[in-house]
């Protein structure tokens, strides 16, 4: 037997506890039950399936059911989206798209943050672009780009000079037209 019924509150313990109306006026409360690994709260107002658990009739809530939202309803079978929703309406805010077709989408409103303890490796069989609509940074102990590098339009700027070594390409003549000594280096520092 099962019930379906409007979640009113959330505790949280060592379980998600929810205090449900189960039928006009009257509210009981169960432990929320999901995959592990999963803590997906769920919101006032939001209907929770139960499934009775023992001959005392007592309730578990196994599930919510979910409405399609308006811009996550174009999902179809074979896809597994998550997302985040705002606690003020239900609206979606943060989703990550695993496509049926092997794309995956992540799309959110705020920042990104990814943090990491090991190293990290991309690799990407086709192009690779990464475009900032303001200003990009890159910090790091050592960068080292292997490849050509292609500066197209823009300055390149940098404090510091270039000690003349007689090789590289920081000058724009190799050596002074005067006395012979060289003007390009390898190094700004």
């Amino acid at each position: 037997m099962s019930r379906i019924a409007r979640l009113l509150k959330n505790r949280m313990e060592k379980f998600i506890i929810n205090t449900m109306e189960t039928r006009l006026n009257f509210n009981s409360e169960s432990k929320f039950y999901a995959p592990p690994g999963v803590h997906a709260v769920p919101l006032p107002d939001d209907r929770m399936l139960l499934i009775k658990i023992d001959g005392t009739g007592k309730f578990a809530v196994c599930g919510m059911l979910n409405h399609l939202q308006e811009g996550l309803d174009d999902i179809t079978e074979g896809d597994l989206w998550f997302f985040s929703r705002d606690p003020d309406g239900g609206k979606f805010q943060t989703v990550i798209k695993l496509n049926h077709d092997g794309t995956l989408v992540i799309n959110t409103p705020k920042a990104v943050t990814i943090e990491n303890h090991d190293a990290v490796d991309i690799t990407v069989d086709g192009d690779m672009t990464v475009t900032g609509k303001q200003n990009v940074t890159v910090n790091g102990g050592s960068i080292k780009v292997n490849g050509p590098i292609e500066f197209a339009g823009g300055p390149l700027k940098k404090d510091g000079s270039a000690p003349a070594t007689g090789k590289g390409a920081f000058c724009a003549i190799k050596t002074c037209r005067y006395t012979g000594e060289p003007h390009v280096g390898e190094t700004i520092s």
